[in-house]
């Protein structure tokens, strides 16, 4: 599944793993020893790579290398819903929230290191 990513939720209890072969997202609970168990699995753009909670920890953007765009989730309960579609630039590797959650920066690579037939 190749996994490309995990971030956890600001209060430790939740995790967001990014699965870029398989094109999903696992949303896992954090137990008191540190393992993770897996709540739900969804797809999530093509390549998602990167991800960071907001800080109300209710919310996730997620970064997809070849859709180019970021899918930012929600989890009611145990599932994760999509809830926003946002196209940014070629290959977005990273993202940063700022601290109110009010706004987004993704760092993208928009073709470094590929050839023209790339």
């Amino acid at each position: 599944d190749s996994l490309s990513h995990i971030e956890i939720s600001p209060d430790g209890s939740r995790a967001l793993a990014t699965l870029n072969k398989s094109n999903e997202v696992l949303w896992l609970k954090v137990e008191a020893g540190g393992e993770l168990s897996i709540l739900a699995r969804a797809q999530a753009g093509e390549g998602p790579y990167a991800a960071r909670f907001f800080p109300d920890g209710r919310r996730a953007a997620v970064a997809s290398i070849w859709t180019d765009d970021v899918r930012i989730l929600e989890f009611p309960g145990d599932r994760i819903e999509v809830v926003e579609r946002l196209a940014v630039g070629r290959i977005p590797e990273g993202i940063e929230i700022s601290p109110d959650g009010t706004r987004l920066a993704v760092s993208c690579l928009e073709g470094t290191n590929l050839t023209d037939s790339s």
